[in-house]
């Protein structure tokens, strides 16, 4: 069987041209489902794993994670700083934690910043109330409540916007069959 790469070819280089990526952050506007309603919240995108999959890091007891649990459809809209230029992924989530594969999530908690890791602290409440805690720990292995969203895309979208809104240029991508069929779609 052939090998399917869940990031196009046209658009691994688009993030590397248009986003300096992965040189600089990558961040886009999450959209989830909770009780029937739509969620959206901007979380970066730490990498593209060996398949082409964009991977999404949080605690496991944060909202965005139960969210991911019980609702695994995801999409994810990435604007450009220039807002030339907007890339949108929608697909599976599939979910790990340090539990299902530590190597990985070792892998991925070295991407963290140290200040980030703090609220892997057990002393750090995720939902409640505000309090200072400045003497939270910083955990040098991954904890059990660090968990890892893998999106496999099924569709991806890009939006080149020009002066003349007319002139710009809209693809879409859609695996068919283990291919990204690219067609060009109308702006509008």
């Amino acid at each position: 069987m052939k090998h399917i790469s869940y990031l196009p070819h046209e658009l691994a280089k688009l993030f590397t041209k248009h986003f300096s990526f992965p040189e600089n952050p990558l961040f886009g506007s999450v959209a989830t489902i909770k009780n029937d309603f739509p969620r959206i919240r901007t979380m970066r995108i730490y990498e593209f794993d060996k398949k082409g999959c964009p991977i999404l890091l949080t605690h496991t007891g944060s909202n965005k994670w139960k969210e991911f649990s019980q609702h695994r459809q995801v999409s994810v809209n990435i604007v450009s700083e220039s807002k030339l230029l907007q890339v949108t992924v929608s697909g599976h989530l599939t979910l790990a934690t340090t539990e299902t594969d530590f190597e990985a999530a070792k892998h991925y908690w070295s991407m963290i910043r140290p200040d980030v890791k703090k609220i892997y602290d057990s002393r750090h409440k995720v939902g409640e109330a505000y309090s200072e805690l400045s003497d939270l720990a910083i955990s040098q292995e991954p904890p059990k409540t660090f968990g890892m969203a893998y999106i496999i895309p099924s569709f991806w979208e890009t939006l080149h916007l020009e002066d003349e809104y007319a002139k710009s240029c809209r693809y879409q991508y859609r695996l068919n069959e283990n291919t990204w069929e690219r067609q060009r779609i109308q702006v509008g």
